[in-house]
């Protein structure tokens, strides 16, 4: 044989070791995905190494004592021929396609050339060989759990013991016969939500509702043709469902649609004749660094500040003499759509003149109107008797110009009904509205302030980049910083404070009535209602009753909240305290027109206390005068007399340090107590000390709202000091190893069914968790990518989990049948817990009907600033409102056995730099107040009935708290990531409030060099939303006892899941061989059978040529 024939032979060789090497390994094979990081062996002690059919061996029971009850595929491989199944056909189709044409041509060229046969015969060969490894190494190996979410795990077998033939394992039963029932009802829930939510903000002269005779209307706005549903500017995307634009919307109503504009609307709005080029500098991808933005319509706000804001109005000369003579026909009123969205991975703009080159103004921010739509105002009411105005944001945005008395020569219109994101069904709520088929009841969750630029947020919103930061001292090679110095006075607790500092001759600058134009808790009605205290209220064992009257007054039947309002004593000097909080609150039924009814709420002395992070270091009630007041938004102490008993109540309190067990507050475990001291409270000092501002923020004080007003980050604030560099590089190495390792691979004989309902500490829990190995541990905690892991020797199955606070949304589902909800602000204006369980239970059902069990939301972060990106996602600006209406929905959820994580915790109230090591600076007080708040409630209020069968099958029901989970933050608190702050994540989270269900980080991965996967099991997370990462060390007692306790966490929420339906005591699960290993595998074998054909072909084509030469 020639020397080049024996050269391409070897490489042949070489190539195909490398194959069975790398993607023919039997750890990659196994049914189990493997465990255990790379050199390390994840045994437990004395355990002996073996194979998962050996594993499912040792679980087997005599034949007499078991019976195969039930087989199914998993969820993800349930749903018939996906389009991602069509597409990775169709990849491998044309890759097999490639590898046969180039044997072909090499055939073909055979006949004149050796050099070229063996060239296109060994590309071929090659090329065939390659992909084949290279499928097997990423599809078995790094991408295993994606493969399995895309297109499916194995098939389940469960097994019974004898006997329990008979029981009823079916905890969480199905409402509806089908996922499109579900969906159905879930629409139907949205528009009562949306009908409650939507927020009447303005009605001059009643110009709401629209008479019978103004049935014929005008649509303006281009965003009246695609109106906001949701997230980013979209419709319901991502949701099986049906999504009524506007227009089907006021249809529905009974009205009829000037259809000219719609037409016009339909041309322009992102329509490829009219884009704006620009060129992205977050990619070194020339072919996607030109992108191509629409001109009109609201833009997607996605992933990337590098992407610009739009408004996207249509300018006014566009509306022909043709379609101004449509007018006359549809006069009845002019409805003016003014759209905001918001997004994932970009905050809103605060200088719209960036965008300059995209129709943004010089001096103007997105949250004001631009000239184009104040052009649009002006010429709706040149051409229009009556000008509606629909608010389609779920972000704050000024509206004084809107609100002002409506004369000829202002911007003031005759209605303002605000109506958020309006899911898939909203807009018929909305068209119901201004039929007068629905009256409003829904009450602001923000406050409306009227120059954005003058909040206490303003010059603190964003963040700055550490200077002295890069590749060498820190793991990304770059730092952030924010800082709130602001404190607890955000929202209305600044403006309220604010002006009660004025009217008492300290703060001589400001006036309420030029700083605000809507009210925290405003909102208007077709009807009017008056409220009083039923009877005097009561004071007995630490809680505050009080039975509200509330009386329809006018002429329409409609629904009233009822919101309570609390002042504790402040001193100059002492704790921070807003000038009133919302301590209580409540909303009636529909009460006819001179109909009363009865709301009842109840205010705990202990949520009366203040956090005083400096001096005792704890919650303090202090000494003095509480006084309550019973309102109709956040400003009626105002006008609320102290004489009137019907509305004004006032009690004297002793003062309570809440620092001891003894004296804790009684929703917490233990008592509250400092936990942020090495974490952010020592970057506080006070507004006057010489480091203020000085790379130390100051903290805003009611003393001098003047004087302490919040600054911006100065040069010296961004130069990180060694407690930044120290916080933000995490060292394994140096962790206290533990001296005790806990027991592992004990026989206990029992399964995860034996524990649900059961306490988290019932002792029964350790005999269970003794029985799991270390890889057991680790194989739960460390791959988390949208699913929690099986555990087949305790019988814990896989669990399906999904995204999206607003609705499920289609990763890895492609048929997912679900509905698209309001906003979640929109479902917090409906100030309606009970309409929040409901929509908790619709949540639920979708998971029961589409099996999913886990749960990536909801929202639970603060609206701290109008201009957050996801505000969309999140409920308020207070931690009362959004915590109830959270606890509600969640309980609604928990009641379907869908495993909660609502996110982000915590303090992730912004998008930019999210998660580019972004040093979050907050003092304890803040944190505790405010942005923990909704957190707090939601793990404590939250409560589901779950069933189970005891061990004789007899169904029990346990009422249960704390089996939530929460999804923790990119961003850092102080210089320690929110997914591993002990303080935050372990002491506050579950000693103080009791939540025991799994805490899962944010989406991470190995680019997130940040994010140590060590560092979150053992200090914050328990489950990693990965599928590449991995804990370095597995092996000390300090590792597995944190993998323990983290699996405990994520245990405990299954055990009490959806998941566990049609498992009992005795059960034994294992999974067959998923079906695209199965694919994997016969693609193996049509990749060989190509090599050795070719080889083969080659072979005899060399011998023939030796043949030849010898003869």
């Amino acid at each position: 044989m020639t020397k080049y024939g024996r050269s391409w032979i070897k490489k042949m060789i070489l190539v195909f070791a490398m194959l069975f090497v790398f993607g023919y390994s039997p750890a990659v094979y196994a049914e189990e995905e493997p465990k255990q990081a790379p050199g390390q062996e994840l045994m437990g002690e004395g355990q002996e190494e073996m194979s998962f059919e050996d594993m499912i061996g040792t679980m087997e029971k005599p034949e007499a004592e078991k019976k195969v009850i039930e087989e199914n595929s998993d969820p993800a491989a349930d749903e018939g021929v996906s389009t991602y199944t069509v597409i990775a056909f169709a990849a491998a189709a044309v890759l097999f396609m490639i590898a046969v044409l180039l044997m072909a041509i090499a055939g073909v060229k055979k006949k004149k050339s050796e050099r070229l046969f063996f060239g296109f015969m060994t590309s071929a060969v090659s090329f065939t060989v390659i992909i084949a490894m290279t499928a097997n190494i990423l599809a078995l190996g790094r991408y295993s759990l994606v493969m399995n979410k895309t297109f499916g795990k194995g098939k389940i077998t469960v097994e019974q013991k004898e006997g329990s033939e008979g029981w009823d394992s079916e905890y969480n039963k199905k409402e509806y016969a089908s996922a499109d029932e579900a969906r159905e009802a879930a629409m139907d829930l949205t528009q009562r939500v949306e009908a409650e939510g939507a927020v009447l903000m303005k009605n001059e002269n009643s110009a709401l509702p629209l008479a019978p005779d103004e049935k014929k209307i005008t649509l303006l706005g281009v965003n009246s043709a695609h109106i906001s549903a949701g997230a980013q500017g979209e419709g319901v995307n991502g949701q099986k469902g049906e999504m009524y634009s506007l227009q089907e919307g006021m249809e529905y109503a009974g009205f009829e649609v000037n259809p000219s504009t719609m037409e016009l609307y339909e041309s322009l709005f992102w329509s490829d004749d009219y884009k704006y080029e620009t060129k992205l500098t977050n990619t070194t991808d020339e072919s996607m660094a030109i992108s191509k933005v629409y001109q009109y319509g609201h833009n997607s706000a996605g992933f990337s500040n590098d992407e610009p804001w739009i408004i996207g109005e249509v300018e006014t000369d566009r509306y022909t003499s043709d379609i101004e003579r449509t007018y006359k026909d549809y006069s009845g009123a002019a409805v003016v759509t003014l759209t905001r969205v918001g997004g994932e991975g970009s905050d809103l703009a605060m200088d719209m003149g960036v965008y300059k080159e995209y129709g943004g103004e010089e001096g103007k921010h997105y949250l004001e109107l631009d000239t184009r739509e104040q052009e649009l105002i002006r010429y709706a009411k040149e051409h229009f008797s009556k000008v509606i105005v629909l608010i389609n944001s779920s972000n704050a945005i000024e509206l004084g110009d809107l609100n002002a008395k409506k004369t000829a020569d202002n911007l003031g219109v005759d209605a303002i009904l605000w109506i958020g994101g309006v899911g898939s069904t909203g807009t018929k709520a909305v068209g119901d509205i201004l039929a007068g088929n629905v009256n409003p009841s829904g009450r602001t969750a923000d406050i409306y302030p009227a120059d954005f630029t003058a909040d206490p947020t303003w010059n603190n919103f964003g963040s700055g980049k550490y200077t002295n930061i890069d590749e060498t001292n820190s793991p990304d090679g770059y730092a952030y910083s924010v800082e709130y110095e602001e404190g607890i006075y955000i929202g209305y607790r600044y403006y309220e404070t604010a002006e009660a500092e004025a009217q008492a001759g300290n703060y001589d600058s400001y006036s309420y009535e030029d700083a605000v134009v809507y009210p925290f808790g405003y909102g208007l009605s077709y009807t009017s209602f008056e409220m009083e205290y039923a009877d005097t209220p009561a004071y007995t064992d630490g809680k505050f009753h009080f039975d509200v009257q509330v009386t329809n007054t006018g002429d329409m039947a409609g629904r009233q909240v009822v919101e309570l309002y609390a002042e504790a004593p402040y001193t100059y000097g002492g704790i921070e305290k807003s000038k009133v909080v919302l301590a209580g609150f409540g909303k009636t039924e529909i009460l006819e027109p001179g109909e009363s009814g009865t709301v009842s709420i109840e205010v705990s002395r202990d949520d009366l206390a203040s956090y005083d992070y400096q001096n005792e270091k704890c919650y303090v009630l202090d000494e003095g005068t509480y006084k309550f007041y019973l309102s109709e938004n956040s400003h009626s102490w105002a006008s609320i007399s102290e004489e009137d008993s019907g509305k004004y109540f006032e009690y004297e309190l002793e003062k309570i340090v809440y620092n001891t067990d003894d004296t804790k507050r009684e929703s917490d475990e233990i008592a509250a107590v400092n936990q942020l001291d090495d974490v952010t409270n020592y970057h506080f000092v006070d507004y006057k000390d010489s480091n203020a501002d000085n790379g130390y923020a100051h903290n805003m004080t009611r003393e001098d709202f003047k004087g302490s007003f919040p600054t911006a980050l100065t040069e010296a604030d961004l130069v990180a000091g060694e407690d930044v560099i120290e916080g933000i590089n995490y060292d394994a190495a140096s962790d206290d190893q533990g001296d005790e390792m806990p027991a592992t691979g004990v026989d206990n004989g029992l399964m995860l069914a034996n524990v649900r309902g059961l306490d988290y500490d019932d002792p029964l829990w350790d005999d269970l968790m003794d029985q799991l190995t270390v890889s057991d541990l680790h194989g739960l905690c460390a791959y988390g990518h949208f699913e929690t892991a099986e555990i087949t020797s305790i019988a814990a199955p896989y669990t399906s989990d999904i995204d999206s606070p607003n609705g499920f949304v289609n990763f890895f589902k492609p048929n997912l049948v679900s509905n698209g909800y309001t906003t979640e602000v929109v479902l917090a204006s409906t100030w309606n817990v009970e309409l929040a369980r409901e929509q908790g239970e619709c949540i639920g059902e979708e998971g029961l009907q589409n099996e999913i069990t886990g749960w990536y939301g909801p929202g639970l972060n603060t609206h701290r600033s109008a201009f957050g990106g996801r505000n969309f996602e999140y409920f308020s600006e207070d931690g009362v409102l959004a915590g109830k209406i959270v606890a509600a929905e969640c309980s609604g959820a928990q009641s379907k056995g869908l495993m909660v994580y609502a996110k982000h915790y915590a303090v992730n109230d912004q998008e930019e730099n999210r998660n580019s090591t972004l040093c979050t600076w907050v003092n304890e007080q803040a944190a505790r107040e405010i942005y923990l708040k909704p957190f707090e409630l939601y793990a404590k209020e939250t409560v589901a009935e779950v069933e189970y069968l005891d061990e004789n099958g007899t169904r029990q029901t346990a009422k249960m708290q704390g089996i939530g989970g929460v999804m923790t933050a990119y961003n850092m608190i102080g210089a320690v990531w929110a997914g591993a702050c002990e303080g935050m994540d372990h002491v506050i989270l579950r000693d103080e409030w009791g939540l025991d269900g799994g805490a899962i980080t944010d989406a991470i991965g190995a680019s997130y060099t940040y994010a140590n996967a060590d560092q979150a099991i053992r200090y914050g997370s328990d489950l990693l939303l990965a599928y590449d990462l991995q804990m370095e060390d597995t092996e000390s007692a300090a590792a597995v006892q944190a993998l323990r306790e983290a699996a405990h966490h994520i245990l405990y929420a299954k055990a009490n899941s959806n998941a566990m339906n049609g498992l009992t005591t005795g059960t034994v699960i294992h999974y067959g061989t998923a079906p695209w290993k199965t694919v994997l595998f016969v693609c193996d074998a049509l990749a060989l059978l190509i090599a050795v054909s070719g080889i083969a072909m080659m072979v005899k084509a060399k011998q023939r040529k030796i043949e030849v030469v010898t003869e």
